[in-house]
């Protein structure tokens, strides 16, 4: 009789199949090794821990809805999330501090904790390895994020992933950019006569380097303030502390887009407002003026995003079309008028909006979001940090980030100025 398959923690995948990977370590053996060496192994592939844990220890190989992180922190007996109505309630803190393991998990739960925040959706690496189920997020399991828990329910009003195009990571603080030298029209697949040189776009390296900067937010409080709040009450606090510093971020893309990287010709092409209509008073956008606009991004290029602040929103929004100059597009079609239907449905009139202060006053900032910016960060930037929270007790739950912002496509943002 054949030998039986090694048991899995938890549900696990038929025999047949518990045998492709009998050779990894299962979950309890990781928690049992979990240190701030831990942390350096996965920084050292260039991945959170989270995607590390899911390398080592793939969920395909469970059915109970958790990913590697979420699995550990079942293990460990920690649940992050309370429901009164069904009569579990979140651990203290202290119960994050007992041993050194803990103190990891209790590391990634905050990073993770303010990634969720800053992207605006639960954080879960099932899906690096295509595993169909689904993550838990139920009374059944309160090792995770609970839709009760009022911390995941925050998001900034405009995340970072929202104007950014392609993040590299990298190694050291400083990035060189790559743009395509030739413009627009020399970029152009054109017909070469026999004999005849064929036009070169060359893809070269910018003058500057970009620098990368630090951008970090520490919460501090005695540990007897610490010891007995419960952890989603922590998590409250991070999310919020989280939100800012999104904004702060933001605002760093914004500035890049506007005035470019420190590369030449990588500043946002401006254009004003009477210029695209010699009848407008400014600061008073007309509905010409910013159709114009819109009409200055040509294949490939459209606008995808307009950024303001709240005033020229306002303006934006209230746009009038006068009794005498209705766009065709809003004119119903069983008038008999016909109407314009975009041959391409993903260049759809769909512009996305967002309202900061920190764009510039009386300005449109527009730009095409799948070529506008390029984010570096540097990986394993915050090792430090964690090694101090992991290995000794501290007062202070340090997140920090070392990352830059560079023009990715020179073309692809624009501004409107109203003021003249």
């Amino acid at each position: 009789m054949a030998a039986a398959a090694p048991a899995l923690h938890g549900e696990h995948l038929p025999a047949d199949r518990a045998t492709v990977t009998e050779m990894r370590p299962r979950a309890a053996e990781i928690y049992k090794t979990l240190s701030v060496e831990t942390f350096r192994a996965a920084f050292d592939k260039g991945m959170q821990l989270s995607a590390y844990l899911e390398m080592q220890d793939p969920s395909s190989n469970y059915r109970d809805g958790l990913d590697s992180f979420e699995r550990l922190l079942k293990i460990a007996g920690i649940k992050v999330n309370s429901s009164e109505d069904h009569g579990y309630y979140a651990n203290t803190w202290e119960d994050f501090q007992e041993t050194e393991q803990k103190r990891a998990l209790c590391a990634e739960w905050c990073i993770r904790t303010w990634r969720r925040t800053a992207l605006g959706r639960p954080v879960n690496t099932r899906a690096l390895y295509a595993s169909t189920d689904q993550p838990a997020g139920s009374v059944i399991e309160p090792f995770v994020s609970a839709a009760q828990a009022r911390y995941t329910q925050i998001a900034p009003a405009i995340p970072l992933n929202e104007i950014v195009a392609l993040t590299t990571p990298i190694v050291g603080d400083a990035y060189r950019a790559f743009y395509l030298t030739s413009d627009a029209p020399s970029q152009r697949f054109v017909r070469v006569a026999q004999g005849a040189e064929v036009p070169v776009a060359k893809l070269v390296g910018a003058d500057h380097p970009v620098r990368l900067h630090k951008y970090g937010r520490a919460l501090e409080a005695t540990y007897e303030q610490l010891r007995r709040q419960r952890i989603d009450l922590v998590g409250l606090h991070i999310a919020r502390i989280a939100i800012q510093a999104e904004i702060d971020r933001v605002a760093a893309g914004i500035n890049t887009m506007i005035n470019g990287d420190g590369n030449t010709g990588t500043a946002a092409t401006n254009f004003n407002l009477t210029a695209l209509d010699a009848a407008a008073t400014p600061p008073n956008p007309t509905i010409k003026a910013y159709l114009t606009f819109k009409l200055k991004w040509l294949n490939p290029y459209v606008m995808t995003h307009v950024l303001v602040q709240s005033d020229t929103g306002v303006s934006l929004q209230l746009l009038n079309t006068g009794t005498a100059n209705i766009p065709l597009a809003h004119i119903q079609t069983p008038l008999g008028l016909g109407e314009f239907e975009i041959i391409n449905p993903q260049l759809g009139d769909r512009v996305r909006f967002g309202v900061t202060a920190d764009a510039p006053a009386t300005t449109v900032l527009g730009f095409d979001a799948r070529f506008a910016l390029e984010r570096a960060v540097e990986i394993g930037s915050d090792i430090t940090e964690i090694a101090r929270f992991v290995e000794r007790q501290t007062n202070r739950i340090v997140i920090s980030i070392v990352e830059g912002f560079l023009v990715l496509d020179q073309f692809s943002a624009k501004t409107l100025s109203l003021s003249s």
